[in-house]
């Protein structure tokens, strides 16, 4: 069954919305196992995060951060290593795929993505790594099954720009464009990867409103929704632009402390809404010059994973005075403390 022609019935989930901020709130037609989130992008006192493990977690796991008041999966993922945009604190910790082979032939697509300025502008494009800097373009490279297109550039596809973006997280394909259904599967060389036009499947996808509200649409399995079946439902819903994250048994959704949409499956990469006072934290990294110093014989691992953009330290294990010092600021309440360390002899 699909809800590609089925009308909706949205009921608000009270019992989630009691634990949320009056401008995020999440719908349920519990009929059809589908779900939607509307976070008012004015509200500041809620920041969008993109996160990346690379050992992978389940979105509950991700949303048991302090703070947290809603998580979604992200893009896909393989082998440990995203295959989709992760930008996060305007660093691009994991770019889209930059090139596909199919049946022989390479492809080089310009795969959808959810981004947010620095000032709180959302947008959805089809963008592409150059020389590692995002570019968008307005619209995709023209790829089609057997008609591959060169490697994009900072002038290929037409009217390329630098996307600036704070935070975002890739997919694809893109489902909604201009306020109409979209969906640019084969562009964006979806043929081939296990994504079709026509199962239904659990969904994960993320765009916005005309009037700045973020928009996050999840479906359960059964009975799951094909793309189209998701497109005409963020029409429905008013979105200007969205696109389609992993789905299947990588869907998944927390909202209120809530698990509504779930898997055991760990992903590598997360969408969290959460408490914005949480960005006035002092974080200490071992790149902190302020406040982190070392003593003795200290290198950096050529090892994900590592917090921000700060690759781990290493010290052997010789039984030596090595030390590493954090110094945090005394004056700040609370203080929470969170260290970890890799499972090896050294």
């Amino acid at each position: 069954m699909s809800s590609l022609a089925t009308a909706q019935t949205w009921t608000p989930r009270d019992d989630v919305n009691a634990n949320l901020p009056a401008s995020i709130q999440v719908f349920e037609d519990a009929s059809l196992g589908l779900f939607y989130a509307r976070a008012d992008l004015a509200d500041t006192d809620w920041a969008l995060d993109a996160v990346l493990n690379p050992n992978g977690q389940t979105v509950p796991s991700y949303a048991s951060a302090e703070g947290t008041l809603l998580a979604i999966n992200g893009g896909y993922f393989g082998d440990g290593q995203s295959f989709s945009l992760v930008q996060r604190e305007g660093t691009t910790l994991s770019p889209n795929i930059k090139a596909l082979n199919r049946s022989g032939t390479t492809f080089y697509p310009t795969r959808g993505a959810f981004g947010l300025t620095p000032a709180r502008q959302p947008d959805v494009a089809w963008i592409y790594d150059v020389d590692g800097t995002q570019y968008s373009y307005p619209d995709p490279s023209p790829n089609a099954p057997g008609s591959p297109q060169p490697q994009p550039t900072a002038a290929f596809p037409d009217g390329g720009a630098p996307w600036s973006m704070e935070s975002g997280i890739g997919g694809g394909p893109i489902l909604v464009h201009d306020g109409i259904k979209r969906i640019t599967y084969d562009e964006e060389v979806m043929f081939g990867s296990g994504v079709d036009l026509t199962s239904t499947r659990a969904r994960t996808a993320i765009g916005y409103t005309e009037d700045g509200a973020l928009l996050i649409l999840s479906a359960k399995e059964n009975p799951g929704l094909t793309l189209g079946g998701a497109a005409d439902i963020l029409v429905g819903l008013g979105a200007v632009e969205a696109v389609n994250l992993d789905g299947g048994g990588s869907s998944q959704l927390t909202a209120g402390g809530v698990n509504l949409v779930t898997s055991a499956r760990p992903v590598v990469s997360a969408v969290l809404l959460f408490e914005r006072s949480l960005l006035d934290a002092q974080i200490i990294d071992t790149g902190s010059d302020c406040c982190y110093r070392e003593t003795g014989n200290w290198f950096e691992s050529a090892n994900a994973p590592f917090y921000g953009t700060t690759k781990s330290r290493l010290n052997e294990a010789d039984g030596g005075m090595d030390r590493a010092v954090f110094i945090p600021d005394a004056d700040l309440r609370p203080n929470q403390v969170e260290a970890w360390w890799v499972p090896a002899p050294n």
